[in-house]
């Protein structure tokens, strides 16, 4: 995987931005 760090974040607001947030 590339940069945990900056990767993480990236990929997690892409996913949260695409679908919609059903997480708390």
């Amino acid at each position: 995987v590339h940069k945990e760090s900056q990767g993480s974040a990236a990929l997690y607001m892409q996913m949260a931005s695409c679908p919609p947030p059903k997480g708390p």
